[in-house]
């Protein structure tokens, strides 16, 4: 048994790893991982972009796709791959996530694609006030599935809460050397914890979890820590809770499994939950918590976009080079 067995076993929270490779599935790494205690791999732009750059993994696949368009080589890639399809069939459910971003044009899309039984993995929520909407898409597109399909208890979906980059954003504006510094980000992920246990136990989400409905769990993201100073687990060991999710970069992962302390969570207790999402009230009225959060939803879009403009430039390259011999 390793520290993330235990962070499941005994914490109800679902270790994942954020980052997924071809290679790791011809060579034993996903299945090691597996075997380690990781439930889940999540991806996107940015991550396969650097994979596709850096790696050989996937040159021969791309070749192989023949002219039909960068585009086109990327969503061959990241979905219908012969290895994926294996795994797929050997897990025996269909437990692929579709990521959708938490903007406002986004969330109509979300209820819609949970309508269809599809899997939702709703990335890039940076406030309260977006999250309480992801909810309420979760809701909305599960009672139209329930309207529509009869069954929803086959639906899954993740609302993925992006930790790290709230206190990136936040410390610059606080006085050096003062104790409100990183502070913030694991203060909103109590509150988002906060809220999500209220959404839940509203007669709204009853209904549904009497339905058969899976409950939408929180997934932290951006777990990382980008500040040298502070601890490398503090956006791991803090915010361990009950169903929820922890996607973590290789490093971090490898740091949990290494000293993973989850008793120091503040999540584990009613008080400690209110006492952790009471230090946004802590901030100084200067500080505009929806000002920082909004223009992070707009740069992390953005970020997203451009990471993916240069994965398909990266696929056009490759589609044209020599496959390895």
């Amino acid at each position: 048994m390793t520290k993330l067995n235990d962070l499941y076993n005994d914490y109800g929270q679902s270790p994942w790893i954020d980052n997924i490779r071809l290679d790791w599935v011809k060579d034993g790494t996903l299945e090691r991982l597996v075997s380690e205690g990781v439930r889940g791999v999540t991806s996107n732009p940015s991550i396969f972009a650097k994979t596709l750059a850096t790696s050989s993994a996937y040159d021969e696949l791309v070749v192989e796709c023949g002219d039909i368009g960068p585009e086109m080589v990327f969503e061959k890639l990241a979905a219908t791959v012969a290895a994926a399809k294996r795994l797929a069939g050997e897990v025996g459910r269909d437990n692929v996530m579709i990521k959708i971003p938490a903007t406002k044009e986004g969330l109509p899309a979300i209820m819609e694609v949970l309508a269809t039984g599809i899997n939702v993995n709703v990335t890039l929520i940076f406030s309260l006030e977006r999250y309480g909407e992801v909810i309420t898409a979760w809701m909305e597109g599960l009672e139209t599935a329930l309207a529509r399909r009869g069954h929803i208890n086959a639906i899954a979906s993740v609302a993925s809460f992006f930790v790290s980059r709230v206190d990136v954003a936040v410390d610059p504006l606080l006085p050096e050397d003062d104790p409100r510094r990183g502070t913030t980000a694991n203060a909103q992920v109590a509150g988002a914890y906060e809220l999500y246990r209220r959404r839940m136990a509203s007669d709204r989400a009853l209904a549904l979890l009497e339905a058969g409905a899976q409950v939408q769990r929180p997934l932290w993201a951006s777990t990382s820590t980008k500040n040298p100073a502070y601890l490398d687990l503090l956006y791991v060991d803090a915010i361990v809770a009950d169903e929820t999710v922890n996607t973590m970069p290789d490093v971090t992962l490898a740091a949990t499994l290494d000293h993973g302390d989850f008793t120091t969570s503040t999540l584990l207790t009613d008080d400690g939950i209110r006492a952790a999402a009471a230090k946004l009230d802590e901030l100084p009225e200067d500080v505009s918590l929806e000002e920082v959060t909004a223009k992070l939803e707009v740069d992390g879009v953005a970020a997203f976009s451009s990471a993916y403009d240069d994965l398909l430039a990266t696929v056009e390259k490759k589609m044209h080079e020599t496959p390895p011999t």
